[in-house]
């Protein structure tokens, strides 16, 4: 069990239905005692868990939550004693240990109100210890006690696990209404705002991170002009590259998020492709712009057939695969 990181308990992107939903559930005491939030990840689905936390325990029951009230401070803050956390650290598993310590602050009535709520996330990551310890929980919750749990690939939860909980799937959100959240609540000019809304895939936690960090937009840029280099390059050619490009990161969990960070920009690469004819309201960089039209060449099968291989090895990683395994079966599929 880990304290819960500073967060902002208002504002988010998107999913007005699901959060609609589940406040009016809310308020009428008619609440699940488990949700499963799937869907890809940077789409907030964790962002929306904490918000729907903070308002099931802001003292003054508001929502959105009130943020001044002790009760949603104390979450801000990371010391609620009723606002449960697990998830992996430094991308290791959930362990046994951190579920069992869950386990055992819900054998207790809650502290400060009436609820205790529980939020796991990538319930995938869980060790097959973990799943069965929370699976009993789940099996004979305690009244008292609400789990929000997320996945990023759902297909690889345990189905007792999705059997047990009420799933709500979460999907990209429109171009359109992420610009609008940049332009409005990030100072950026409409056209710089429309074009990373188009970069970020319809997730909102990618266009915030392209807003905050403009390091991390140039390097989303560079992955898709490697993309380009590497459909340009022989077999061996591209089995040096995946060597030189991994060689930069030498802990396997540094090279496992730089091989998921790359993933995720050639499926995106893709997805400009297939709207292709859209892109002249843009100006996309140099990098990126022969990629694309060059990818464009290409019937809509193998675009297809590319973005489901790119799909599938993002599962097989986020199972532990080995990093350097899935950059080059990637690069030579291209």
């Amino acid at each position: 069990m880990q304290s819960q990181k500073a967060i902002d308990t208002t504002e988010f992107i998107g999913h007005r239905r699901i959060v609609d939903t589940f406040v009016k559930a809310h308020r009428a005491g008619k609440l699940s005692h488990a949700y499963l939030f799937d869907g890809p990840a940077h789409v907030g689905k964790w962002k929306v868990a904490n918000v729907l936390a903070s308002t099931m325990l802001c003292q003054r029951e508001l929502y959105p939550p009130c943020g001044t009230c002790d009760t949603c401070r104390s979450i801000t803050s990371g010391v609620h004693p009723d606002f449960l956390v697990a998830q992996s650290i430094e991308g290791s598993l959930i362990t046994i240990e951190q579920i069992r310590a869950i386990r055992s602050r819900l054998a207790l009535r809650p502290m400060v109100g009436n609820r205790t709520v529980v939020l796991i996330k990538e319930v995938e990551r869980l060790t097959p210890g973990a799943a069965n310890a929370l699976l009993k929980t789940l099996e004979e919750p305690p009244g008292h006690t609400i789990l929000i749990l997320t996945s990023t690939h759902c297909e690889s939860v345990i189905q007792t696990i999705i059997s047990r909980c009420t799933v709500l799937h979460f999907y990209q959100v429109s171009k359109v209404e992420i610009a609008k959240f940049l332009t409005e609540k990030c100072s950026c000019t409409p056209q710089h705002a429309k074009e990373i809304a188009l970069f970020s895939g319809g997730l909102p936690g990618r266009a915030i991170e392209y807003t905050l960090t403009p390091l991390v937009l140039e390097t989303f840029r560079n992955d898709i002009g490697l993309l380009g280099e590497l459909r340009r390059s022989s077999v061996n050619q591209r089995l040096r590259i995946v060597k030189e490009t991994l060689g930069t990161q030498k802990k396997v969990i540094e090279q496992r998020d730089l091989v998921s960070r790359m993933l995720s920009a050639w499926q995106e690469a893709l997805h400009l492709t297939a709207r292709q004819v859209f892109l002249n309201d843009y100006q996309l960089p140099s990098s990126i712009k022969p990629v694309i039209m060059e990818m464009a060449t290409h019937n809509s099968s193998h675009v297809v057939r590319f973005s489901q291989i790119f799909s599938k090895l993002q599962g097989f990683l986020s199972q532990n695969a080995q990093p350097n395994v899935i950059l080059e079966y990637a690069a030579l599929s291209l």
